[in-house]
């Protein structure tokens, strides 16, 4: 998935169902959507994309928080809990929004394994010409190799699902907020 949708995502569903949140704190934590792609370094979707990266680095943000940022602050307890859930969701939002094809290493580095779902939703048609009555969906989940992910090197801004996955978490965010304000 490409970086705009990994940062936007996110952000919306927070504004969406945790609007009450400091929203320095849901700002400044937002990198951490697009930080597992930092393991380029070493070989896309193998070091930070993963559930121990994910747990591992949202420790690492609540010990910044409770230790250097809120030190000496008894009250802040609450923002350094809500950092730790914070990071958790982001980083692993990133996972699932990556969990099509190649997949995602959840289990890495005791797996080399990619989990991959993918979901496709089909129109029949007949002759060329689309009837509109016969949907089906086709749904796969396969485990490839780690090369297949680690190989990769392009890397889109934007495509069109990401485009109208976009689209689709604005249309619920705007009905949300048309509905709680009648």
């Amino acid at each position: 998935m490409e970086p705009l949708i990994h940062l936007i995502i996110p952000l919306l569903i927070v504004a969406a169902f945790k609007p009450q949140l400091d929203k320095r704190l849901v700002l400044g934590l937002a990198v951490l959507t697009i930080l597992p792609d930092f393991d380029f370094i070493v070989g896309h979707r193998s070091l930070f994309h993963n559930l121990f990266f994910v747990l591992l680095f949202s420790w690492v943000v609540y010990l910044i928080f409770k230790f250097i940022i809120n030190k000496g602050r008894s009250k802040r307890v609450l923002e350094n809990k809500n950092a730790f859930y914070l990071s958790i969701f982001y980083l692993f939002s990133h996972l699932l929004l990556d969990i099509g094809n190649p997949g995602v290493p959840f289990f890495y580095p005791l797996s080399n394994k990619l989990f991959t779902l993918n979901f496709l939703l089909l129109t029949s048609s007949a002759n060329g010409i689309s009837n509109g009555i016969g949907l089906m969906t086709k749904t796969s989940f396969t485990l490839n190799p780690l090369i297949q992910g680690t190989a990769m090197m392009d890397a889109p801004v934007i495509t069109t699902f990401g485009l109208l996955l976009f689209v689709i978490v604005a249309i619920l965010l705007l009905i949300k907020l048309i509905v709680k304000k009648k």
